[in-house]
């Protein structure tokens, strides 16, 4: 435990710094959050589906034979792994990645995404998620007083 004493203008000068940096997140959301959001979409698809509750539906037989026959990877939401890579890495093929000041936007322009995502969501967050994500974004905001 340690009390630390600031004159008015350092109060002010760090006050301005978070300000700043509260009013334009976009450095926070395209970096440490999106790893965070990247993280969790690589756990969902490497859990087919189990992270945070439920599971994907199983391929039919027909489609599970197809992909072996085809030499496409047999995990259930993986046949090309197109869909896998555009949410969980940074600048993929087919990823749309926007940061702006106050959001962030990860997608795919894939035509099949709405389709899985309907039948196997692979886009949910749980409330731990959700927690984490805030906790980042605090961590950036303590960071930016203590750089002020």
């Amino acid at each position: 435990m340690f009390i630390e004493l600031m004159n008015e203008r350092v109060i002010e000068r760090k006050l301005n710094h978070v300000a700043a940096t509260r009013a334009n997140m976009r450095q926070i959301l395209e970096g440490p959050v999106a790893d965070v959001i990247f993280s969790i979409e690589d756990q969902i698809f490497n859990s087919q589906g189990r992270r945070g509750g439920g599971s994907w539906a199983f391929d039919s037989p027909s489609w599970l034979k197809r992909k072996l026959a085809n030499g496409l990877d047999p995990r259930i939401g993986h046949a090309t792994l197109r869909l896998r890579r555009a949410m969980t890495i940074r600048n993929a093929p087919h990823q749309r990645f926007v940061a702006t000041s106050q959001s962030l936007k990860i997608g795919t322009d894939l035509p099949y995404a709405e389709s899985q995502q309907h039948h196997r969501p692979f886009i949910k967050f749980t409330p731990r998620d959700k927690q984490e994500i805030k906790e980042v974004i605090s961590l950036e905001l303590k960071a930016a007083w203590r750089r002020g």
